[in-house]
């Protein structure tokens, strides 16, 4: 499921955005590139795949918590 998942939260875009915002805070930079934030999440959290991990960039970025850049980075 994308947004309402009672038996894997993982798979959630509210929990993955939540998570993803974690990790893009923890890096302490002003841009992190897509596979370093992949590999990141799957190192601290419960592996997921490119897609969910897009999904939940794609959510971030309609909410405006972040944006990307020319060079393809993610940016907060």
């Amino acid at each position: 499921m994308i947004i309402d998942s009672d038996k894997h939260p993982e798979q959630n875009l509210f929990f993955i955005g939540a998570r993803l915002i974690e990790c893009i805070k923890k890096s302490k930079k002003l841009e992190i590139e897509i596979e370093i934030l992949l590999e990141d999440y799957n190192n601290h959290y419960k592996k997921i795949s490119i897609d969910y991990l897009l999904l939940g960039l794609d959510w971030l970025y309609i909410l405006g918590f972040i944006d990307i850049n020319e060079k393809g980075n993610i940016c907060i």
